[in-house]
């Protein structure tokens, strides 16, 4: 009955100690009809805690990343 499969889901945080650059992603846990399967957004703060970068995709296939202030992808 059914398939397996493998779930990732929670927030994590990277931390680069060299710059004190921190990432902040989420990825989302699939409900019962797939919406969000694989779904994952974040941010990337600068070593003064600004956003600089978001993060959005899905871990399975690609996350972008798009400035916040030029809109560079």
């Amino acid at each position: 009955m059914g398939e397996l499969y493998l779930d990732l889901f929670g927030t994590q945080r990277a931390i680069n100690h060299k710059t004190g650059e921190v990432c902040e992603f989420t990825c989302y846990q699939r409900g019962w009809n797939g919406k969000d399967a694989f779904k994952l957004d974040g941010v990337i703060k600068d070593s003064s805690g600004k956003d600089i970068w978001e993060l959005y995709g899905t871990w399975n296939e690609a996350i972008f990343a798009r400035h916040k202030e030029t809109k560079e992808t």
